[in-house]
């Protein structure tokens, strides 16, 4: 499950390298995979973190005021472009946070 590694001299691991850090999964296994992340804010930057981990197929919810928003990523998901190209995610939104449960992370970004 988690990582162990030694020394570059190849002794013992120091304590911090003693440190269990969880599998990241894939989909449909255990791991951080089957993180629930909620996103509050569904701006430029709780859109692009939000869009990034639902890419990497955690499940999203976000958590914004506006009720555009809220619509347009319920009913067309994400569209990012960038430099390593383009792709379309979809996720959950919400405009306040009362029936989003089983949050395992919540990310400030309002």
């Amino acid at each position: 499950m988690g990582r162990n590694t030694s020394n570059a001299d190849g002794g013992s691991p120091s304590p911090s390298s003693k440190i269990q850090t969880p599998d990241p999964g894939s989909p449909g296994k255990p791991g951080m995979s089957q993180l629930h992340i909620s996103v509050i804010g569904a701006g430029n930057m709780g859109c692009l973190y939000g869009a990034n981990l639902a890419r990497a197929g955690l499940r999203v919810t976000f958590i914004d005021p506006w009720a555009e928003h809220v619509e347009a990523i319920r009913s067309r998901g994400f569209r990012m472009e960038g430099l390593h190209g383009s792709f379309v995610v979809s996720a959950e939104a919400s405009m306040t946070g009362a029936g989003v449960s089983g949050v395992d992370v919540a990310i400030d970004s309002a």
